[in-house]
């Protein structure tokens, strides 16, 4: 009698999914962009070719700079395109960046557009005066620039097109916190997320269709800062923390069916990213409120899974998006060096931990047979 061991297909595929595939921080890198940058924002976005490019706001002395830096493959380039505080930039079809910065006059803003091409940076002046701020940029499937910002009680959507310039708005609050989330989906319409400062503070949902701009309430919950994505369905996908409680960040989003919110997190985190993988699986990243560490998370089969870096380090003002690999590439400053840093996850699959992993480890041990011949 002899005894022969046999694994099935699933049982290897258990035991792969909770051996082979890396852990915790094994696959991070960490570059430093610019020592020392200091600022107060970072936008990140890849190009054509899977390379990062970000904008941010680098500070000299007291004053702010327009900083913008590109990595070739090799090195790390960094420009300066003017002086203020980047609050948006993407890149157009040929990865050329585009900009949108306030510079403080000592009395009010002044709002400057700045694009690159061959020949160098080219930066327009497209609203002065009053107290306008963290202005939001689009470009159109023409390449069109698309800004969205708060003025006083008035949530603008300006746009350029064939004919000239529009302006037009979405909503009048009363007042509006200045921060707001907006985007356009692949037909060419906005959706926005803000804030009424008055009466509720709830976070609102608005939407553009061929009959004009719309607004709903998001889902009863205030915050200050709510990054969206939009799916291949042309839906919202907005990550933040929940302010009217204890600080929970939480995930929203919205399909056919209606809004749908879950915890992702218990507890307080702040600076929240968010970005769809190719398959529409959602991926986040934050500040941990307890350990200071910037937190990925990441959920592909139903689970949440997170892995951390860098704890006690106040790394801040995150940045993130999906490659084509399907992992996480994230911009953000160290707070404790003022660095502004880009961390990348190069191995095949995100790391794999937490509920299912025990599960594909549980799935390999107990489905190996063991028969006995004879």
């Amino acid at each position: 009698m002899r005894r022969v061991t046999r694994i099935s297909s699933v049982v290897l595929f258990g035991l792969f999914m909770s051996v082979m595939v890396p852990e915790g921080h094994a696959g991070w890198t960490m570059d430093p962009v610019d020592p020392g940058a200091g600022g107060y924002s970072t936008t990140l976005i890849l190009d054509s070719h899977g390379l990062p490019h970000i904008g941010y706001t680098h500070l000299n002395g007291f004053d702010s700079e327009v900083g913008y830096a590109s990595f070739d493959g090799s090195l790390w380039n960094l420009e300066v395109a003017g002086s203020g505080d980047v609050t948006d930039m993407v890149l157009d079809v040929t990865d050329y960046p585009h900009l949108v910065y306030s510079f403080w006059t000592g009395s009010d803003y002044d709002v400057y557009y700045a694009y690159k091409d061959i020949s160098g940076w080219h930066p327009t002046l497209i609203l002065s005066g009053g107290y306008i701020s963290f202005v939001q940029l689009a470009l159109d499937n023409s390449g069109y620039p698309h800004f969205c910002y708060v003025d006083g009680g008035d949530l603008i959507h300006y746009f350029r097109h064939s004919s000239g310039w529009t302006t037009e708005t979405i909503a009048s609050e009363g007042y509006i916190e200045q921060r707001v989330a907006f985007t356009l989906d692949s037909s060419g319409y906005g959706h926005v997320i803000y804030v009424a400062a008055m009466g509720t503070h709830y976070m609102t949902y608005g939407w553009q269709d061929s009959g004009g701009w719309h607004t709903t309430p998001l889902d009863g919950r205030a915050s200050l800062e709510y990054p969206m994505i939009i799916d291949a369905g042309n839906y919202p996908h907005v990550f933040y923390s929940d302010e009217t409680s204890s600080g929970d960040m939480i995930y929203t989003y919205r399909d056919v069916g209606g809004w749908h919110s879950s915890t992702v997190a218990a507890g307080y985190g702040s600076y929240p990213a968010i970005d769809l993988d190719g398959s529409g699986n959602p991926h986040v990243c934050y500040q941990d409120g307890s350990t200071m560490a910037l937190t990925y998370g990441w959920n592909t089969i139903g689970f949440w899974e997170f892995t951390s870096t860098n704890p006690g380090d106040h790394d801040w003002l995150m940045s993130m998006k999906i490659n084509s690999d399907g992992n996480p590439c994230i911009s953000y400053l160290a707070g404790l060096s003022n660095t502004l840093m880009y961390a990348a996850y190069t191995a095949d699959q995100v790391p794999v931990t937490g509920p299912f992993g025990i599960i594909c480890l549980l799935l390999g041990i107990s489905g190996i047979i063991i028969h006995r011949k004879h």
